[in-house]
Protein backbone atom coordinates (compact mmCIF):
# COMPACT_ATOMS: atom_id res chain seq x y z
CA UNK A 1 0.00 0.00 0.00
CA UNK A 2 1.26 3.47 -0.89
CA UNK A 3 2.15 5.79 1.94
CA UNK A 4 0.84 9.29 1.19
CA UNK A 5 1.36 12.55 3.05
CA UNK A 6 -1.42 15.08 2.53
CA UNK A 7 -0.80 18.72 3.50
CA UNK A 8 -3.17 21.66 3.82
CA UNK A 9 -0.55 24.45 3.70
CA UNK A 10 -0.76 27.64 5.70
CA UNK A 11 1.51 29.94 7.64
CA UNK A 12 -0.64 30.26 10.77
CA UNK A 13 -1.93 26.68 10.67
CA UNK A 14 -0.56 23.90 8.49
CA UNK A 15 -2.56 20.68 8.63
CA UNK A 16 -1.23 17.28 7.64
CA UNK A 17 -2.39 13.69 7.45
CA UNK A 18 -0.43 10.56 6.60
CA UNK A 19 -2.19 7.45 5.32
CA UNK A 20 -1.07 4.04 4.13
CA UNK A 21 -3.80 2.43 2.07
CA UNK A 22 -6.96 2.94 4.13
CA UNK A 23 -5.10 3.28 7.44
CA UNK A 24 -4.41 6.63 9.09
CA UNK A 25 -0.81 6.72 10.34
CA UNK A 26 -0.44 10.24 11.70
CA UNK A 27 -2.18 13.61 11.53
CA UNK A 28 -2.07 17.01 13.18
CA UNK A 29 -1.57 20.75 12.80
CA UNK A 30 1.59 22.84 12.92
CA UNK A 31 0.98 26.38 14.17
CA UNK A 32 2.97 29.60 14.35
CA UNK A 33 2.40 32.94 16.06
CA UNK A 34 1.26 35.62 13.60
CA UNK A 35 3.20 38.22 15.59
CA UNK A 36 6.60 36.64 14.94
CA UNK A 37 8.93 37.17 11.97
CA UNK A 38 7.48 35.68 8.74
CA UNK A 39 10.80 34.12 7.75
CA UNK A 40 11.07 32.41 11.13
CA UNK A 41 7.51 31.12 10.82
CA UNK A 42 8.18 29.61 7.40
CA UNK A 43 11.38 28.08 8.77
CA UNK A 44 9.61 26.49 11.74
CA UNK A 45 6.90 24.83 9.65
CA UNK A 46 9.34 23.83 6.90
CA UNK A 47 11.56 22.11 9.46
CA UNK A 48 8.63 20.23 10.99
CA UNK A 49 7.44 19.08 7.57
CA UNK A 50 10.97 18.00 6.70
CA UNK A 51 11.23 15.93 9.88
CA UNK A 52 7.80 14.43 9.16
CA UNK A 53 8.90 13.35 5.69
CA UNK A 54 12.17 11.91 6.96
CA UNK A 55 10.33 10.01 9.70
CA UNK A 56 7.76 8.33 7.45
CA UNK A 57 9.38 8.48 3.99
CA UNK A 58 6.10 8.81 2.05
CA UNK A 59 5.88 7.71 -1.57
CA UNK A 60 3.77 10.72 -2.53
CA UNK A 61 2.98 14.17 -1.20
CA UNK A 62 -0.55 15.45 -1.85
CA UNK A 63 -0.70 19.23 -1.65
CA UNK A 64 -3.63 21.61 -1.82
CA UNK A 65 -3.41 23.68 -4.96
CA UNK A 66 -3.05 27.42 -4.37
CA UNK A 67 -6.04 29.32 -5.70
CA UNK A 68 -6.69 33.04 -6.02
CA UNK A 69 -8.75 34.79 -3.39
CA UNK A 70 -9.22 38.27 -1.98
CA UNK A 71 -7.03 37.67 1.06
CA UNK A 72 -3.55 38.20 -0.43
CA UNK A 73 -1.81 37.62 2.91
CA UNK A 74 -3.42 34.19 3.23
CA UNK A 75 -2.46 33.28 -0.34
CA UNK A 76 1.15 34.30 0.32
CA UNK A 77 1.33 32.11 3.43
CA UNK A 78 -0.06 29.11 1.55
CA UNK A 79 2.38 29.67 -1.32
CA UNK A 80 5.37 30.03 1.00
CA UNK A 81 4.69 26.79 2.84
CA UNK A 82 3.84 25.01 -0.41
CA UNK A 83 7.18 26.07 -1.89
CA UNK A 84 9.10 24.89 1.16
CA UNK A 85 7.33 21.52 1.09
CA UNK A 86 7.85 21.09 -2.65
CA UNK A 87 11.56 21.76 -2.28
CA UNK A 88 11.87 19.24 0.54
CA UNK A 89 9.96 16.57 -1.40
CA UNK A 90 11.93 17.21 -4.60
CA UNK A 91 15.28 16.92 -2.82
CA UNK A 92 14.27 13.45 -1.65
CA UNK A 93 12.85 12.28 -4.96
CA UNK A 94 9.26 12.25 -3.71
CA UNK A 95 6.62 13.24 -6.31
CA UNK A 96 4.09 15.95 -5.47
CA UNK A 97 0.49 15.92 -6.69
CA UNK A 98 -1.86 18.89 -6.41
CA UNK A 99 -5.56 18.82 -5.53
CA UNK A 100 -8.09 21.63 -5.30
CA UNK A 101 -10.41 21.91 -2.29
CA UNK A 102 -13.28 21.00 -4.61
CA UNK A 103 -11.60 17.75 -5.63
CA UNK A 104 -11.10 16.80 -1.97
CA UNK A 105 -14.73 17.59 -1.12
CA UNK A 106 -15.97 15.63 -4.13
CA UNK A 107 -14.00 12.56 -3.01
CA UNK A 108 -15.69 12.62 0.40
CA UNK A 109 -19.23 13.83 -0.37
CA UNK A 110 -19.59 13.52 -4.14
CA UNK A 111 -20.08 17.29 -4.36
CA UNK A 112 -17.15 19.56 -5.18
CA UNK A 113 -19.10 22.53 -3.83
CA UNK A 114 -19.91 20.85 -0.55
CA UNK A 115 -19.73 23.01 2.54
CA UNK A 116 -17.39 22.13 5.37
CA UNK A 117 -20.46 20.98 7.30
CA UNK A 118 -21.20 18.38 4.63
CA UNK A 119 -17.69 16.95 4.76
CA UNK A 120 -17.76 17.09 8.55
CA UNK A 121 -21.17 15.42 8.89
CA UNK A 122 -20.25 12.21 7.09
CA UNK A 123 -17.28 11.59 9.37
CA UNK A 124 -19.04 12.95 12.44
CA UNK A 125 -21.81 10.36 12.11
CA UNK A 126 -19.31 7.56 12.83
CA UNK A 127 -17.72 9.52 15.67
CA UNK A 128 -21.14 10.27 17.16
CA UNK A 129 -22.14 6.59 17.16
CA UNK A 130 -18.82 5.65 18.77
CA UNK A 131 -19.52 8.19 21.51
CA UNK A 132 -22.94 6.66 22.14
CA UNK A 133 -21.40 3.18 22.30
CA UNK A 134 -18.87 4.34 24.88
CA UNK A 135 -21.55 5.95 27.05
CA UNK A 136 -23.72 2.85 26.87
CA UNK A 137 -20.80 0.65 27.89
CA UNK A 138 -20.06 2.95 30.82
CA UNK A 139 -23.70 2.58 31.86
CA UNK A 140 -23.34 -1.20 31.88
CA UNK A 141 -25.33 -1.86 28.69
CA UNK A 142 -24.02 -4.59 26.38
CA UNK A 143 -23.54 -3.07 22.93
CA UNK A 144 -21.02 -5.37 21.27
CA UNK A 145 -21.85 -6.31 17.69
CA UNK A 146 -22.76 -9.90 18.57
CA UNK A 147 -25.35 -8.70 21.08
CA UNK A 148 -26.75 -5.96 18.84
CA UNK A 149 -27.14 -8.39 15.93
CA UNK A 150 -29.82 -10.29 17.86
CA UNK A 151 -31.82 -7.27 19.03
CA UNK A 152 -35.49 -6.94 18.03
CA UNK A 153 -36.14 -3.60 16.27
CA UNK A 154 -39.84 -4.13 15.63
CA UNK A 155 -40.94 -1.62 18.28
CA UNK A 156 -39.38 1.29 16.39
CA UNK A 157 -42.22 3.23 14.81
CA UNK A 158 -41.23 6.90 14.82
CA UNK A 159 -40.86 8.49 11.37
CA UNK A 160 -37.27 9.54 12.07
CA UNK A 161 -36.26 6.01 13.06
CA UNK A 162 -38.03 4.52 10.06
CA UNK A 163 -36.33 7.03 7.76
CA UNK A 164 -32.92 5.76 8.91
CA UNK A 165 -34.01 2.13 8.51
CA UNK A 166 -35.30 2.76 4.99
CA UNK A 167 -32.10 4.52 3.99
CA UNK A 168 -30.05 1.61 5.32
CA UNK A 169 -32.14 -0.79 3.22
CA UNK A 170 -31.06 1.08 0.07
CA UNK A 171 -27.37 0.28 0.60
CA UNK A 172 -27.04 -3.18 -1.03
CA UNK A 173 -28.82 -2.10 -4.20
CA UNK A 174 -27.01 1.23 -4.37
CA UNK A 175 -23.55 -0.30 -4.09
CA UNK A 176 -24.46 -2.82 -6.79
CA UNK A 177 -25.54 -0.04 -9.17
CA UNK A 178 -22.51 2.11 -8.38
CA UNK A 179 -20.18 -0.80 -9.14
CA UNK A 180 -21.96 -1.81 -12.34
CA UNK A 181 -22.08 1.74 -13.74
CA UNK A 182 -18.65 2.82 -12.46
CA UNK A 183 -20.22 5.76 -10.63
CA UNK A 184 -18.58 6.08 -7.19
CA UNK A 185 -20.21 9.46 -6.66
CA UNK A 186 -23.43 7.56 -5.92
CA UNK A 187 -21.75 6.17 -2.81
CA UNK A 188 -20.64 9.62 -1.68
CA UNK A 189 -24.11 11.14 -2.11
CA UNK A 190 -25.70 8.22 -0.27
CA UNK A 191 -23.32 8.47 2.68
CA UNK A 192 -24.14 12.14 3.14
CA UNK A 193 -27.88 11.42 3.05
CA UNK A 194 -27.53 8.55 5.53
CA UNK A 195 -25.40 10.65 7.88
CA UNK A 196 -27.95 13.47 7.67
CA UNK A 197 -30.77 11.10 8.62
CA UNK A 198 -28.81 9.87 11.63
CA UNK A 199 -28.02 13.40 12.82
CA UNK A 200 -31.66 14.42 12.38
CA UNK A 201 -32.73 11.47 14.55
CA UNK A 202 -30.12 12.29 17.18
CA UNK A 203 -31.09 15.96 17.31
CA UNK A 204 -34.80 15.19 17.63
CA UNK A 205 -33.94 13.26 20.76
CA UNK A 206 -33.25 16.62 22.40
CA UNK A 207 -36.98 17.41 22.19
CA UNK A 208 -38.46 13.91 22.13
CA UNK A 209 -37.00 11.85 25.00
CA UNK A 210 -38.20 8.51 23.62
CA UNK A 211 -35.96 9.00 20.57
CA UNK A 212 -32.77 9.26 22.60
CA UNK A 213 -30.32 6.43 22.04
CA UNK A 214 -29.78 5.96 25.74
CA UNK A 215 -33.08 5.14 27.46
CA UNK A 216 -32.53 5.25 31.21
CA UNK A 217 -33.92 2.17 32.93
CA UNK A 218 -34.85 0.44 29.65
CA UNK A 219 -32.03 -1.74 28.40
CA UNK A 220 -34.04 -3.34 25.59
CA UNK A 221 -35.01 0.02 24.08
CA UNK A 222 -31.44 1.33 24.45
CA UNK A 223 -29.98 -1.69 22.68
CA UNK A 224 -32.52 -1.45 19.87
CA UNK A 225 -31.82 2.21 19.21
CA UNK A 226 -28.08 1.69 19.40
CA UNK A 227 -28.33 -1.30 17.05
CA UNK A 228 -29.89 1.03 14.47
CA UNK A 229 -27.17 3.65 15.00
CA UNK A 230 -24.42 1.04 14.86
CA UNK A 231 -25.79 -0.17 11.52
CA UNK A 232 -25.39 3.35 10.17
CA UNK A 233 -21.80 3.45 11.42
CA UNK A 234 -20.99 0.13 9.74
CA UNK A 235 -22.41 1.22 6.39
CA UNK A 236 -20.74 4.64 6.44
CA UNK A 237 -17.39 3.09 7.37
CA UNK A 238 -17.73 0.62 4.51
CA UNK A 239 -18.68 3.38 2.09
CA UNK A 240 -15.79 5.60 3.14
CA UNK A 241 -13.47 2.63 2.71
CA UNK A 242 -14.68 2.22 -0.88
CA UNK A 243 -13.85 5.89 -1.47
CA UNK A 244 -10.41 5.43 0.09
CA UNK A 245 -11.22 7.44 3.21
CA UNK A 246 -10.47 6.25 6.74
CA UNK A 247 -13.39 6.87 9.15
CA UNK A 248 -12.51 8.74 12.32
CA UNK A 249 -13.07 7.22 15.75
CA UNK A 250 -13.85 10.49 17.46
CA UNK A 251 -13.93 14.25 16.88
CA UNK A 252 -11.83 16.49 19.09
Amino acid sequence: MAKILGVDPGLTRCGFGLVEGKKAIDFGVFQTDAKTDPAARVGVIALKLERLIDKYNPELVALERVFAQANLRSVMGVAQISGALMATAHSRGIPVEFFTPSEVKAAVTGNGRATKDQVFYVQYAVARVNSVLRKATEAGVQVDDATLAGIDLSDMAHDSELAVARKLAEWPRLIEIAARTNEPHRVAFYLYELASDLHALYNKGNDVPELRFLQEGNTDATQAKIALARSVSVVISAGLGILGVTPVEEMR
